[in-house]
């Protein structure tokens, strides 16, 4: 049976996720721990571990730069429990001539008070994510 906390966490999650569809930004931050940190992973410019909201914004903006705002995630499903909610999602993505339609995993590390302190990021296959972003 699920926790009242891992409930919060899912609700949270969704909340944060359709913020981030709309693009407000001022919304998502108040999901964010004060000491957030996005891990990225990759050999690309986008690697890298982003600390702050701030940090991860200007990452958004990045990544909507490279992609001409052609980067979606379809949420698929989450799940959760009191300290971690996974996000299963689908990743559409193009630069140029240059496009990606993959699987994504999000892993977050949530706080007692349902803020979120760290994320990882896993996409099924990471060359292509690179190569997508290599000149970001």
């Amino acid at each position: 049976m699920p926790s009242d906390a891992s409930e919060r966490n899912i609700a949270l999650f969704h909340q944060a996720h359709e913020a981030f569809e709309r693009g407000d930004t001022e919304a998502m931050r108040s999901w964010f721990a004060d000491d957030f940190v996005w891990h990225e992973p990759g050999h690309n410019p986008l690697s890298g571990d982003y600390r702050g909201a701030d940090a991860v914004f200007g990452l958004f903006g990045r990544i909507g730069k490279a992609t001409n705002g052609h980067f979606d995630t379809h949420l698929e499903d989450v799940v959760a429990n009191d300290g971690h909610l996974v996000a299963l999602l689908h990743l559409e993505a193009s630069s140029g001539a240059n496009s990606i339609s993959m699987s994504r995993v999000n892993v977050y590390r949530v706080n007692p008070d349902g803020r979120v302190a760290e994320r990882w990021g896993y996409v099924g296959d990471q060359a292509a994510f690179d190569d997508l972003f290599a000149d970001a």
